[in-house]
């Protein structure tokens, strides 16, 4: 058990990867209001895609690659979640109604709403 521990945390620290960072793979379906954040102009746009890779620590935007960007859940139940996202000096915010496999929400900045999102 305590090798398994000591794994555990050596390729957590060592690789950045943390099994516990939530795994997002969102699409823009409504857009309610539109903000210039980090190299991304006039954010969201319809249909635009946000997913991560945990093993990588890397974020995608549209297609941009944000590197070192660690998302956390911040509340988590079996019909809710609510995933904290750092984008260079942002923090966008997911709060995701719904089970796992097919969940609606809202895409935040702070606390204004920019967009209406489906994930699975």
């Amino acid at each position: 058990m305590i090798v398994f521990f000591s794994l555990f945390f050596y390729f957590n620290s060592a690789y950045g990867f943390s099994p516990l960072e939530p795994s997002i793979e969102c699409t823009v379906i409504k857009v309610l209001k539109q903000q210039d954040i980090a190299s991304l102009k006039k954010f969201p746009k319809l249909y635009t895609s946000i997913y991560n890779n945990p093993v990588a620590s890397s974020l995608f935007i549209a297609g941009l690659e944000f590197k070192n960007t660690d998302p956390v859940s911040q509340i988590k139940t079996a019909t809710f979640e609510k995933v904290m996202i750092p984008v260079e000096e942002h923090e966008l915010v997911l709060e995701l109604n719904g089970k796992p496999i097919s969940r609606n929400g809202v895409l935040k900045l702070g606390s204004m709403v920019l967009a209406k999102v489906t994930c699975h």
